[in-house]
């Protein structure tokens, strides 16, 4: 099954790439039903660490990110709809110098019920359309492919700090926190450009693999990306920013159409000092 996106959510939908200067991406539907989301989130992606995206910088290569973000929500609600339970992914290009080269799919599990389904597309619809509004569509977001559901898996050590999620025949994403020397806690970083929380734990990639080959999708290479950057944040989002978090996430601009200077850091390894 199959829904096309007419529009979609401004924020989750590519991964904080939404500008929210006052507020965060996350009160995308203004006019939409009380929510609230909790659960965990991995990301990961073909650029090295730290990644750039989360430090208002280019990614590192001038052609975009390669990505996917799988989100799982623990307990939550869209209005009336319990979404406990509740599992999607996002996979796509984005960040890319020349726009026309991003593109997005969303996967959502088979699991999900109908009025999971119908309250989460409906969600998503509010924020795209704001956007659209302003012609920033295309670079947010490029060749929207669509809803597909499928089904998923979702694992998580009782450590709470490796994690492994597939959707069989397509993806496969494993992540494990980093730990450096003689400190027990992982690498955290606070501070970022991010729709689920202002900090995240630093991973290693042990696996990230994808291929679809459905016809919408396959013209797209696929990629494996084990090795590259990854990272985990347990968040608690929602419609009610006073009670679910407190600080504006920042608006990602490291675009020459956001009138960013920087560079891609592809383009600067090499350079001779000026």
């Amino acid at each position: 099954m199959r829904n096309l996106f007419g529009s979609s959510w401004v924020g989750l939908l590519v991964l904080g790439l939404g500008c929210a200067a006052e507020k965060p991406a996350a009160t995308g539907m203004s006019n939409g039903p009380d929510w609230k989301l909790e659960g965990t989130r991995l990301i990961a992606c073909c650029c090295a660490s730290p990644c750039s995206c989360r430090i208002n910088k280019p990614p590192l290569q001038a052609h975009g990110c390669e990505y996917t973000t799988a989100v799982h929500v623990d307990k939550g609600h869209i209005g009336q709809t319990s979404m406990d339970g509740f599992m999607w992914m996002q996979v796509g290009l984005g960040f890319a110098e020349e726009k026309p080269r991003n593109w997005v799919v969303v996967y959502v599990s088979d699991k999900a019920t109908e009025e999971q389904f119908k309250a989460f597309t409906e969600w998503m619809g509010g924020g795209i359309k704001q956007l659209d509004a302003k012609g920033k569509v295309p670079f947010l977001a490029g060749a929207i492919v669509g809803f597909k559901r499928v089904p998923m898996t979702w694992e998580a050590a009782k450590s709470h700090e490796e994690f492994h999620t597939t959707i069989p025949t397509i993806l496969d994403l494993q992540v494990k926190a980093i730990h450096n020397p003689g400190h027990p806690e992982p690498v955290r970083s606070i501070g970022v450009l991010d729709d689920f929380g202002n900090e995240f734990v630093h991973c290693d990639t042990v696996v990230h693999l994808y291929k679809d080959k459905d016809p919408d999708v396959k013209k797209y290479d696929g990629w494996d990306l084990k090795g590259r950057q990854s990272n985990y944040a347990d968040f608690a989002i929602g419609s009610d920013l006073k009670t679910t978090y407190t600080l504006g996430w920042g608006c990602w601009s490291a675009h020459k159409d956001l009138g960013s200077q920087d560079t891609y850091q592809e383009r600067m390894i090499g350079h001779p000092k000026q």
